[in-house]
Parts: structure tokens; sequence; C-alpha cells
């Protein structure tokens, strides 16, 4: 297997790469991880098995700080 990750500016995108393929599902080019902001990430949920390659929705996650920053 074979797995990269791009970065293009704070989008993170993932291609993936098995041989052989077990399912037509299991490779995929620049699929969408996350993208990073200010108070955390925004992950991309892909939650439907029929086009597991879809965007269904997304998740928010924050970092919470305290008062040094840290």
């Amino acid at each position: 297997m074979i797995v990269a990750l791009d970065l293009f500016g704070s989008f993170v995108y993932e291609s993936k790469t098995t041989l052989p393929s077990n399912t037509p599902n299991d490779n995929y080019t620049d699929k969408l991880q996350f993208a990073g902001h200010e108070e955390g990430r925004i992950r991309a949920l892909y939650d439907n098995s029929a086009l597991p390659n879809t965007i269904t929705g997304f998740a928010y996650d924050y970092m919470i700080k305290d008062h040094l920053g840290m």
C-alpha cells in the first residue's frame, strides 16, 4: 500500500494505492482529510458506503488553549 499526503495551504489531501486492489474503492487520489484553522481543524466525513469518496459532512475539532497559549 502506498499512501501520500499533499499539503496545499492549510488543506491536507491523501492519495492511496493498493496492489492488488481488493475492491474498486480501495484506491483514491487527492481525498480531503482536513483543513487547519486558527482554533483547530475541520475534518471531512465520508459516511456514505455507496459513494465512499464523496464528502457527506464536516466535523469541527477545536484545540483549547490556556491563558499562556499552550
